[in-house]
């Protein structure tokens, strides 16, 4: 007869099967926990992408985080009116791919994130009467998802004291944080990569298939990291010194086997499978690793080495660090698992360095490594100074104490009350404009949250309140171990408010939208709209798909097919025409020619077969020559006098 305590009452086991209700009890506390984990990371992002942005007109909204979003949200909304579309007119010189007989130059690499941001979508026309909120309930979603699934591989890999984890995961670079706020299709991949690890780790390999095939359609990406996942996965068996002495039947075949029938299914049935190498060789290797124009912020790498160890990943480093040393001097030999988790992580630090924008993934799999790695070493330190009755081994060998959740229901407590503390306060402050899709949600799951933890740790029959951990040395090390973390989590804490700041919306909506108006009335349906930025179309697309536009997206969708293109896109939108470039080109036979182009203004029209010019306060040079040129042009928004206006927000030339 064994006694095990866990996160339900100590039950009583026997040669005879599971007492019933001890079932019950135990698979209730885990659904409990999984659901009060979620709602702690819906929250935490809720706050950081909640800030509100003031505009011009004294108005005020929330928004959402970026320039993509805005894309995003608008395909979203879309998909139900034009389906999946092989033709993309709203961007008339961007070019995903050669147009042939399976299809035409659109490739939608975030297809089945628009699928998943649809119901969003629906819920908030329903409740708002426009989109765009949809965009900040998803990203909340998936992160509440992505937490819980962090927390999963923890449970799942027997990492003791998982509460410490998850407020660990809250010492994540600030960047961190801030992409996830983006509607972009960040939170959706990450969760496909936690679910292919937790399947990887619990040896499901019905669903190592299922997320594979699943993860191709949900972004384009997984074409790439799953199988540098199961790779890794594959490398660790093999390191791994059982799976080597016998490696015929030690080795997870099926896991490998699974996981590439599911990767090549899911590719095979990607709707815009025939263009999908071509695009995805343009995007990673013209705009990613070996760029030949100037390409957006998110791919360049961090420009300092001491910068990026300290301020941006320092505690994560820490930690893993610690880790890895203490177990290195304590042992045991890493096993496969935390062998694949360490691959992982190690494989993905130069990817983050060469790319900032890969630091959306990097430090999630970093913490998930050192906790592995810590699993075996956490009992150990804890055991020093306390009876042997206190640090015996279990069957598993690890002295894993199986009621620590008393710990991380208290810490879960705290989280929630200062959450629900904050959004309290805003209620109050802003009482008399209580609006269901503002401060309600928080109130009312923040106050729910705060009940089910209260009744979760109050109930004599899920936890074991009983205090094992004794001993000075124990005492010591844990309060060591607690200084660095507090030092640390206040460190961490001070990036908060800039975390949440970095994620307000930046446009001044009103003035877009009225805009926007003015251009859809004055305008025929699929007129050409020559944009003064490339990053500015998906802001413009969402309030307007009643035109078209010239380049956007990526400049690399331009470049790789129309350079003189581009290059002229270029001069013009910086106010340098008339000028002259010179373009390389190769002929088939390989020589090298260099072709002299002149740029005019006139190349608007002639060459971009615009009808209108948008210009904003950051491009009056290019404001400036239109409005001399009136054979070319004349401005008709915000009104017809330049002198009057050249300082607007935004002119529209006709």
């Amino acid at each position: 007869m064994t006694r095990v305590d866990g996160a339900g009452e100590a039950c009583l086991l026997t040669t005879r099967p599971l007492n019933e209700n001890c079932i019950v009890r135990r698979t209730a506390a885990a659904t409990l926990a999984y659901a009060l984990v979620f709602t702690f990371g819906f929250f935490v992002m809720f706050y950081f992408a909640s800030a509100p942005k003031r505009f011009s007109d004294g108005t005020e909204a929330i928004g959402v985080s970026g320039n993509d979003s805005f894309y995003h949200i608008k395909m979203a909304a879309m998909l139900p009116e034009v389906g999946l579309v092989d033709t993309f007119p709203w961007l008339q010189f961007s070019y995903f791919r050669e147009a042939g007989p399976h299809g035409g130059d659109f490739v939608s690499h975030h297809y089945g994130f628009h699928c998943l941001l649809l119901p969003f979508v629906k819920l908030s026309e329903w409740l708002t009467g426009e989109p765009l909120s949809a965009g900040r309930w998803a990203v909340c979603t998936f992160f509440g998802l992505n937490v819980m699934l962090f927390f999963a591989i923890l449970r799942a890999a027997r990492v003791p004291w998982t509460w410490i984890w998850l407020l660990l995961f809250m010492l994540l670079p600030f960047q961190f944080f801030m992409r996830h706020a983006y509607v972009r299709a960040i939170g959706p991949s990450l969760i496909c990569m936690l679910l292919l690890v937790l399947c990887v780790i619990r040896r499901r390999p019905w669903l190592v298939f299922v997320v594979a095939a699943i993860s191709n359609h949900v972004y384009l990406g997984a074409i790439m990291y799953t199988p540098v996942i199961i790779a890794s996965f594959a490398l660790a068996c093999v390191i791994d010194h059982g799976a080597w002495e016998s490696f015929g039947k030690k080795f997870p075949w099926k896991i490998v086997l699974f996981a590439f029938v599911g990767w090549l299914l899911g590719a095979v049935t990607y709707p815009y499978f025939w263009g999908m190498f071509e695009f995805l060789r343009m995007q990673v290797f013209g705009t990613g690793l070996a760029p030949d124009i100037e390409v957006g912020r998110e791919w360049k790498p961090y420009e300092g080495v001491w910068w990026f160890a300290t301020t941006l990943a320092g505690p994560l480093l820490l930690t893993f660090a610690a880790a890895a040393i203490l177990r290195m001097r304590l042992g045991p030999r890493l096993n496969a698992d935390e062998m694949f988790l360490l691959l992982l992580n190690v494989l993905r630090v130069p990817v983050a360095g060469n790319a900032r924008r890969f630091v959306e993934y990097w430090p999630a799999f970093a913490l998930l490594s050192a906790g592995l790695m810590a699993r075996h070493v956490i009992p150990l330190l804890m055991a020093l100074g306390a009876s042997p009755s206190e640090s015996t081994m279990d069957s598993e060998g690890t002295a894993v104490d199986r009621a620590v959740d008393r710990y991380w229901i208290v810490g879960m407590f705290l989280a929630a009350a200062a959450i629900v503390g904050q959004g309290a306060f805003a209620l109050l402050k802003n009482a008399d404009k209580w609006k269901l899709v503002d401060a309600w949600p928080l109130a009312i799951a923040g106050g729910a949250l705060l009940a089910l933890v209260a009744l979760f740790g109050a109930a004599s029959n899920v936890a074991s309140w009983r205090i094992r951990v004794g001993g000075a040395g124990a005492r010591s090390v844990f309060c060591l171990a607690s200084l660095a973390f507090l030092a640390n989590f206040g460190f961490q804490t001070n990036n908060w408010p800039a975390i949440r700041d970095g994620s307000r919306l930046r446009f001044d909506l009103p003035e877009v939208r009225r805009m926007m108006a003015f251009l859809k009335a004055d305008s025929k349906p699929g007129d050409v709209v020559f944009t003064t930025d490339w990053d500015d179309f998906p802001l413009f697309f969402y309030h307007n798909s009643y035109d078209y536009y010239v380049v956007g997206l990526d400049p690399k969708f331009t470049h790789a097919r129309r350079p003189d293109l581009w290059e002229r896109y270029v001069k013009l939108t910086r106010g340098q025409a008339p000028t002259k470039i010179s373009l390389k080109r190769t002929d088939d036979e390989g020589r090298v020619f260099t072709d002299d182009i002149q740029v005019a203004v006139s190349d608007i029209r002639d060459q971009f077969r615009s009808q209108y010019v948008i210009t904003d306060s950051d491009h009056t040079g290019l404001a400036g020559q239109l409005s001399r040129q009136k054979d070319l042009a004349e401005l008709v928004y915000p009104g017809t006098d330049y002198a009057k206006y050249r300082n607007a927000p935004y002119l529209v030339f006709r």
